[in-house]
Formats: C-alpha cells, sequence, structure tokens
C-alpha cells in the first residue's frame, strides 16, 4: 500500500553541487533556503535536497546559485547498521523544479551571505503507521512528542518502506502507540545535537502542526 509523501517547496536554491553514483548516474546535492510563514510568524529553512538521473543533469545545466525555485518532493531513507548499531538518513528528494520568474523579495543576508526568498513554502504531507510508541519531553516550557513513522513507498516487488522522524505539539499524539496510522502534516525541518557519546547528529524530520489518525482496515479509526 502507497502511503502520502508529498513535499512542497519555494525558496533559494544554492550549494549546487553535481557528482556521478557508479558510471552512469549523475547526482545533483543542493541546499534549498527560504522563510516559510506559521502561526508564530516567518520561519526560516535551510534544507539539504537532491535530484537524481538524466533530470539531474538537465537541471544543472539550467540552475545558477541562488535561483528561486517552486519544487516538489519527498522524503527517502535509507538504513545501514555502524558498530552494531542501525542507523537512518533521510534524504529529500525534488521529483520537480521550476524556475521563479519575475522578480521576489529576499531576506537580509545570513552569516553566509545567503538571502533566503522572503515569501518561501515549506509543505510536508506524510502518512504512515508507527513503529513505536510516541515519546513526549518538555523543550523549553513546551511539550513536544516524537515518533517514526513507516511510509510505504511503491508497489509489488518494488515496494519500499521509508523510516521518517516525527516532531509535534499537537496532542494527539501523546494518544498514539506503536502501530497506528496517522496523516502528518507540517513542514520539513534539519535538526542536529550531540548524542551521549558527544558526537554531531544530522537528521532531516517533519515538525507536525497536525496529527490526523486514519483508520486501517480491521481497526477502529483513533479518536481525535
Amino acid at each position: 500500500m502507497r502511503e502520502t509523501n508529498t513535499l512542497t517547496l519555494k525558496g533559494t536554491l544554492t550549494d549546487l553541487e553535481l557528482t556521478q553514483v557508479g558510471e552512469e548516474f549523475p547526482l545533483l546535492r543542493a541546499t534549498l533556503a527560504g522563510d516559510a510563514p506559521d502561526e508564530k510568524g516567518k520561519h526560516p529553512f535551510y534544507l539539504p535536497v537532491q535530484l537524481r538521473g538524466a533530470y539531474a543533469a538537465a537541471m544543472h545545466n539550467l540552475l545558477a546559485g541562488g535561483a528561486h525555485v517552486h519544487a516538489l518532493g519527498r522524503l527517502e531513507s535509507h538504513t545501514w547498521s555502524k558498530d552494531g548499531q542501525p542507523r537512518t538518513s533521510t534524504t529529500i528528494v525534488l521529483d520537480t523544479v521550476k524556475l521563479l520568474s519575475g522578480e521576489h523579495p529576499t531576506t537580509a543576508p545570513d552569516s553566509r551571505g545567503l538571502e533566503r526568498l522572503a515569501n518561501g513554502q515549506n509543505h510536508a504531507q506524510l502518512s504512515g503507521n508507527l513503529t513505536r510508541d510516541p515519546v513526549t519531553h518538555a523543550y523549553r516550557g513546551q511539550e513536544h512528542t516524537r515518533f517514526t513513522l513507516a511510509v510505504k513507498a511503491g508497489y509489488g516487488e518494488r515496494e519500499r518502506t521509508h523510516f521518517v522522524e516525527i516532531t509535534t505539539q499537537d496532542p494527539t499524539a501523546k494518544r498514539l502507540a506503536k502501530g497506528d496510522s496517522v496523516l502528518a502534516t507540517g513542514a520539513a525541518e534539519r535538526a542536529s545535537w550531540q548524542d551521549k557519546d558527544g558526537n554531531k547528529v544530522r537528521i532531516t524530520r517533519i515538525d507536525a502542526a497536525t496529527i490526523t489518525p486514519l483508520a486501517r482496515p480491521g481497526r477502529p479509526r483513533q479518536a481525535a
């Protein structure tokens, strides 16, 4: 079963780097930056993104650092083992990129001298099943709930499951349990912290404004 996995982004594309994976697979890495409006005002975002294959090579010739774009994409995860412990990284893959025409307002230059798109957009929707019970903790006087969402993509032999970290202040999340199916709606963000061994950890996750329980065959829908 294919789940919802969509990102709608509008911002300034910078730090473009075109590389080859293997002999014939182009990979374009970049950063998409902007200021997206939310209920608290403007929220800046800096998201690492990728374009893949022939589309990456074609777009590299059209795009330039500082280009303002509208993009549609999705989240993918890759899991491996390091020192006997499972590790997961999450990547934003852009399927469609369109250049914006005309003049667009930008922010004042940041510490890197980058001007972000002032009227940016950062909207994400993912559906899937919780891989574990949610964990709630206090941060700066507010409760935040975290869990991992298993998001299926593809069909049959090409089906894959992507694991995406979700953080939210929606109290609905505290009433969920492992295996529940939900729709998370919010924004993609880049988060970083130090683990217990002092190593820097960086992840791409979803900061969900709303969590909507979904019905599953044979199971009643969770109360909102």
